[in-house]
């Protein structure tokens, strides 16, 4: 069965409250839907589950055709980053040829359940398959239920997999003030921002622009020896910028005081994040300015795809 997306209108909503058994796939139920939904997620889990043949039948709708997948509930907090990793999962039988993708699914402003960005990149050994382990990064400056998707490539792609979610603090950005300090140490633990295998900590902040802001976010060593990468990126919980319209900016390695300033192609809430080596010492703070533009930006030819490897 093929989620399909309602609505949310008071109307469908009392129906629902009546009527909840002949719903199906409505507002109340995982933005994903019910039929391929397999459970629900949080952090601290690792969940051993495979795809099948008998899996759900879907419509993938980034790559445009249909295969199996099956969904995750995830019921986020507000301002919260969320670490989530897909491994292939070895065994005896040989069945850790699991080839695919990990999406995030969300209910928009209208209420209809949407397909809201991907994986940033992959680590790892490669299966049978020739498929990597991927690891998805987003947050929340809000809470509200998403759906993880486990997707194959292709129907015949399927195989086990663990899936396990991490999460650390993301706090919004005020116009015009400089946060706390975040030890990045102590951040979420990523794989694949530092790229080359190479493990690292990431401490995460959210802020609001628009296409007449210019936004200038300052990041700044303040204590510690490590030196950090620095991203923003987004709009929303496309971080990895699968969508052609998502925003990005990052710098290299610096242990002093760097800037990103992302051009805004859609409104809404975008994410700044500082990474170190994982056995490194950096304590970071951050500053948002938002200069005022006075005309909209010119048709968008597309970000660059820094990030992913396909």
């Amino acid at each position: 069965m093929i989620p399909r997306p309602i609505r949310a209108t008071a109307a469908a909503l009392a129906t629902c409250v009546i009527l909840l058994a002949a719903c199906g796939d409505d507002l109340l139920a995982p933005p994903d839907g019910t039929a391929c939904t397999a459970g629900t997620i949080a952090p601290g889990d690792s969940i051993e589950s495979a795809l099948t043949g008998a899996s759900c039948a879907v419509w993938s709708d980034y790559n445009y055709e249909a295969t199996v997948a099956e969904s995750w509930t995830l019921n986020a907090k507000a301002h919260t980053a969320y670490v989530v990793r897909v491994y292939h999962r070895a065994d005896t039988a040989g069945f850790d040829n699991w080839n695919g993708d990990v999406w995030i699914y969300a209910r928009n402003d209208a209420g209809d359940a949407t397909w809201m960005g991907g994986w940033w990149s992959n680590f790892g050994p490669s299966s049978p398959n020739n498929e990597y382990h991927q690891e998805l990064i987003f947050t929340t400056p809000e809470a509200r239920t998403l759906s993880i998707r486990v997707e194959a490539d292709e129907p015949a792609d399927t195989g086990a997999y663990i899936i396990t979610v991490e999460s650390c603090p993301a706090p919004a950005l005020v116009p015009g003030t400089t946060s706390a300090g975040v030890n990045v140490t102590a951040g979420c633990l990523t794989k694949t921002m530092l790229g080359g295998g190479v493990d690292g900590r990431a401490a995460f902040w959210t802020f609001e622009s628009d296409t007449l802001t210019a936004p200038r976010v300052g990041l700044t060593l303040t204590d510690g020896n490590g030196s950090f990468r620095g991203w923003s990126t987004g709009e929303g919980l496309d971080f990895a910028c699968w969508s052609e319209y998502c925003s990005w900016d990052e710098f290299s390695n610096t242990n002093a005081t760097d800037t990103l300033t992302p051009a805004i192609y859609l409104n809404g809430y975008f994410t700044a994040t500082a990474v170190v080596h994982a056995d490194s010492n950096a304590t970071v703070t951050a500053g948002l300015v938002n200069n005022a533009i006075t005309a909209p930006r010119p048709p968008f030819a597309g970000p660059a795809r820094a990030g992913r490897d396909r």
